[in-house]
């Protein structure tokens, strides 16, 4: 027979972290959809949802049914279903979850920042910022803006500018008056500087093909009133 577990003869203490009392369930309601998880990590990475639990009575609080969900408003179902995917397979089971796209965590970064998941938005920030070249320049703008991200304003600004077609009517909407004034500035600048590169081109070809003529000949004077063509029979 195997030996009976020794129980220790003194009262054993609970550990602080990782006893854990109790993990009710929650019940939340995004669009038209009802979703069932654990609070715990709710909880664990966000001060705005220890706040919301927190300041809940005891009896009959929301969440704890369906006939009583938290109602998340604003938020989109496909998002929080990527933050609770997140919580149960997080990045390190890279085994275990399916290769996650652009898409998830443009969704990731919306929802963690709404909520304060401040881990999280950094880890999904660095997988958006590693992509964000394969994103349209109206997105890459609108991103820059909602979550104050400089670079990727800045950036998505001077490629409209650079960028051989106009703005669309759609883009002019979003840049809005005085980013269009930025936008028709730094294309005219563009152009003057291109301009200007290419006389400076024009120029030193002339002055290599001056270099390579005889001594006292003079190279013609291309595209000037004095090298047009006149007829012989001119004057008679």
């Amino acid at each position: 027979m195997s030996a009976e577990p020794l129980i220790p003869e003194k009262p054993c203490s609970h550990h602080a972290k990782y006893y854990f009392k109790e993990d009710p369930m929650a019940t939340f309601l995004a669009n038209d959809c009802l979703f069932r998880v654990h609070r715990h990590f709710l909880l664990e990475g966000s001060q705005l949802f220890r706040d919301m639990f927190n300041a809940q009575p005891t009896s009959g609080p929301e969440g704890s049914s369906d006939a009583r969900p938290i109602i998340l408003p604003g938020v989109k179902a496909v998002e929080f279903e990527v933050l609770i995917d997140y919580f149960y397979t997080p990045p390190h089971l890279v085994t275990v979850h399916p290769k996650r796209d652009l898409s998830f965590y443009l969704d990731l970064m919306s929802i963690s920042h709404r909520f304060l998941f401040d881990e999280i938005f950094q880890h999904a920030l660095q997988k958006v910022r590693s992509n964000i070249g394969r994103l349209p320049l109206l997105q890459q703008l609108q991103l820059g803006e909602k979550y104050d991200i400089d670079e990727w304003q800045s950036s998505a600004l001077e490629q409209f500018a650079t960028r051989p077609t106009i703005l669309t009517i759609e883009e002019a909407e979003v840049l809005g008056l005085e980013r269009i004034l930025q936008y028709m500035q730094s294309r005219e600048a563009i152009h003057a500087k291109r301009l200007n590169e290419k006389e400076q081109q024009l120029v030193s070809e002339r002055q290599k093909n001056a270099s390579a003529l005889p001594v006292g000949q003079k190279p013609p004077l291309s595209g000037s009133f004095f090298n047009i063509g006149v007829p012989q029979n001119y004057g008679r």
